[in-house]
């Protein structure tokens, strides 16, 4: 399973968060989790992505459907 990173960015177009996600095919089951900055700190996408992926690996949230499609 490859992890995939796509990051939020706020109005001005500065990022905010990151989510890591896994798909998988076989039980069609899509796992996710996200990290996001504090308002007084300035984020960092490589922190963020250790951050989300950390999350995912340990605690995701999952969504398992007959209907993914790719």
């Amino acid at each position: 399973m490859t992890t995939k990173f796509m990051f939020l960015r706020d109005a001005k177009r500065n990022p905010v968060a990151c989510i890591a996600t896994n798909f998988d095919k076989e039980t069609n089951k899509f796992t996710y989790q996200y990290s996001v900055v504090h308002s007084d700190d300035q984020f960092n996408k490589d922190r963020g992505r250790q951050i989300a992926e950390g999350r995912l690996r340990s605690n995701p949230f999952e969504l398992v459907s007959d209907n993914f499609e790719e």
